[in-house]
């Protein structure tokens, strides 16, 4: 990840641009296999996974993957290009 970070910084500079501090964030739209949860859902799931309980599988193995609870979800418009 540095290695990103040192490039993201050099080709910034590059432009005339400086960063001080901040937090790189991963905005890519990707398609989910999941659908959105409601508020009530995701503070329940919060909880939960806020046990000891809820940072493992039903095997009892810590989990691997699971729902980023911290995301949100948006809807990607395709527009038709007109030619």
């Amino acid at each position: 990840m540095t290695w990103i970070n040192n490039e993201v910084l050099q080709q910034s500079s590059q432009k005339g641009l400086t960063i001080n501090e901040g937090i790189a964030i991963d905005a890519r739209l990707i398609q989910s296999a999941s659908h959105s949860l409601s508020n009530e859902e995701l503070e329940k799931q919060r909880e939960e996974r806020a046990t000891p309980e809820g940072q493992v599988n039903k095997n009892g193995t810590p989990l691997k993957f699971s729902r980023d609870l911290e995301s949100d979800w948006t809807v990607k418009m395709m527009f038709p290009i007109m030619v």
